[in-house]
């Protein structure tokens, strides 16, 4: 009888044993975990400000704001960020990286593509001497890469690689993507896994996501055979249109009512990165976290302050937090965030 593939949602299981054995071969646990212990004290205690340091267990980094496609579900893609577009240089990620311990989680995201930035290699081969590769991961759509870059690729070090393909089906991609790019995109996922065969032995984890939609709903199953056979791992994910950047029509066409990531029972108020996390722009501002991809939250600059005085003494920072803990809902990126 075949293996029926389930259907996996990220966020369903969470690879604890991986993870902490990252921590000891890393080294800084001891510094991790007790920046963990005062984010959620200080969090609990719902304080603004406070003399003990928390540390960055989550930093953003937004190479670039440039993007290859018009994804009808972004804030880049619908061209109504207005940010100033640019690159990030090498020397504003060393002044990021300085302040972050080896088990910080880095991500290569922000609200461009990392691979329309030609130094992607060199800031993933100075994270690698900083000790911060081994949960670096990068999010891309993989439409820009040459074959000869992709078969390079693996020769870096980084933890994952979260690729977004969205749908099988070239018009429903053109649809959401809002580019004609499906078999660029897919050819170049086949490159990869073609290069991921060759090696015997593969650090980084590889995985090709699909953003559920009502267009691609009943494409779940066969993505995730499609995926599958090329040797990489499938991955649904839930779409979040509940943002700032979205009208209610966009939410209406499409997510699918019965799995959002949205339901506004209250706000937790114990958000991860009050005290942890860092959202990077490319410039070197910096917001609390990766739901502001216009600004709307902007407090400083890393070139400006060091990214540790940003997160513990700023008092933009801190007046975020006063508000956050008083009344998340008076906060635009709070008030339509599935986790605040």
């Amino acid at each position: 009888m075949a293996h029926k593939h389930r259907i996996i949602y990220n966020g369903s299981h969470f690879p604890f044993l991986g993870e902490l054995s990252k921590f000891f071969v890393t080294g800084g646990l001891f510094r991790q975990l007790r920046g963990e212990l005062v984010d959620r004290l200080l969090t609990w205690r719902q304080r603004p400000r406070s003399s003990l340091k928390a540390y960055l267990r989550l930093v953003n980094l937004e190479l670039t704001n440039y993007c290859n496609q018009r994804c009808r579900y972004c804030a880049t893609g619908l061209n109504n960020n207005k940010r100033p577009r640019g690159k990030l240089d090498l020397a504003t990620f060393k002044r990021v990286a300085a302040d972050l311990p080896p088990t910080a989680a880095l991500f290569f995201a922000g609200f461009g593509e990392p691979f329309l930035h030609e130094q992607l290699e060199e800031f993933l081969e100075y994270a690698a001497v900083s000790r911060l590769a081994a949960r670096l991961d990068i999010y891309s759509n993989f439409g820009p890469p040459s074959e000869e870059r992709i078969r390079h690729l693996l020769d870096q070090r980084f933890r994952r690689l979260i690729i977004t393909l969205d749908s099988l089906d070239r018009q429903t991609f053109i649809e959401q993507k809002g580019v004609d790019e499906f078999e660029k995109v897919f050819n170049n996922i086949k490159v990869l896994a073609d290069e991921v065969k060759k090696r015997k032995r593969l650090s980084q984890h590889i995985i090709v996501q699909m953003i559920v939609t009502k267009k691609t709903l009943d494409e779940r199953q066969k993505f995730i055979e499609t995926i599958t056979a090329l040797n990489l791992e499938p991955r649904l994910k839930k779409l979040n249109v509940h943002s700032p950047r979205l009208d209610e029509n966009k939410i209406r066409e499409f997510e699918v009512p019965e799995l959002s990531r949205y339901s506004h029972q209250g706000y937790s108020r114990r958000c991860e990165w009050l005290w942890g996390g860092l959202q990077v722009y490319w410039n070197g501002d910096v917001s609390i976290c990766c739901q502001d991809p216009t600004g709307l939250s902007t407090y400083g600059n890393v070139l400006q302050a060091s990214p540790m005085d940003l997160l513990n003494s700023d008092a933009g920072r801190c007046e975020f937090r006063r508000q956050y803990f008083e009344d998340p809902g008076q906060i635009a990126i709070c008030r339509t965030c599935d986790i605040a």
